[in-house]
């Protein structure tokens, strides 16, 4: 059987969480955990624009994350793999 690498779109602007899990299923269920691959990125865009007032901490956009990143990790982690994610330095995450 002819294997191909599928398209991951893991620097996709404004993706939902169902895309990561999708991703982090199909790196399972086609063998390329077991051959090491084992690791979802989230880029940038992520969050909201503003920053948590208490934490000071980036607040994941509620629309695109429903469950939270904490919970999107976890799922992750329960499958063995692992989550990247970008932090931005600045005072309001996007902005210049």
């Amino acid at each position: 059987m002819e294997r191909r690498i599928p398209t991951f779109l893991t620097s996709a602007i404004f993706a939902p969480q169902d895309l990561y899990k999708r991703q982090a299923e199909l790196l399972i269920s086609e063998g390329y955990a077991d051959a090491g691959y084992v690791q979802v990125n989230i880029d940038d865009c992520w969050s909201t624009l503003e920053r948590d007032p208490v934490t000071d901490e980036q607040v994941a956009d509620p629309d695109r994350f429903p469950s939270g990143i904490k919970a999107l990790s976890k799922y992750m982690h329960d499958r063995d793999l692992k989550m990247g994610l970008c932090v931005e330095e600045r005072r309001k995450a996007g902005s210049m």
